[in-house]
C-alpha cells in the first residue's frame, strides 16, 4: 500500500482556464457613452466648458427664431450703447451687434465642429 501524496500547486496554476476566445470580458456599460459622460461630469472644468459650448450652440440654433430679419439690416442711425432694444448695442453702421453675433456663430460652429472630425480616407492617402 502506498501512502496518499499531496501535491501543493501554486495558486496561479490551479486557477481554471479561461473559456471562449481568451479575450478579457468587458462589462456592457464600459463601452457606452455614459462612461464618458460620467467621467466628464466629475471634471469641473469640462462641465463649465461644455455648458458654455451648449449655450452657444442653442443660441446659434435659435438665431432664426430670435432675429428672423437680416442680421446686417441697419436698425439705427449709428453706434448706440447697449439698451433694452439692442442688448449689445449697435455698430457704427447701425447694425444690431447681438443679431450679428448670433448669426455669425452658426458658420463658426459648423467650421469648428467639422475641422475636429478625423480625416476621411482619400485616393491621396497611403494605404
Amino acid at each position: 500500500m502506498t501512502a496518499p501524496t499531496t501535491s501543493q500547486e501554486p495558486a496561479a496554476l490551479s486557477a481554471p482556464a479561461p473559456t471562449g476566445s481568451g479575450a478579457p470580458s468587458a462589462s456592457p456599460r464600459a463601452s457606452t457613452p455614459w462612461r464618458l459622460l460620467r467621467t466628464l461630469g466629475r471634471n469641473g472644468k469640462a462641465v463649465v466648458g461644455l455648458s458654455i459650448l451648449l449655450i452657444f450652440l442653442v443660441l446659434a440654433l435659435l438665431a432664426p427664431v430670435l432675429y428672423p430679419d437680416d442680421p446686417s439690416r441697419i436698425v439705427s442711425g449709428g453706434a448706440q450703447s447697449p439698451s433694452a432694444e439692442h442688448l449689445l448695442g449697435t455698430t457704427a453702421k447701425g447694425q444690431d451687434v447681438l443679431a450679428l453675433t448670433l448669426w455669425g456663430s452658426r458658420p463658426s460652429l459648423l467650421v469648428g465642429s467639422s475641422s475636429g472630425q478625423p480625416p476621411r480616407r482619400s485616393a491621396w492617402s497611403s494605404a
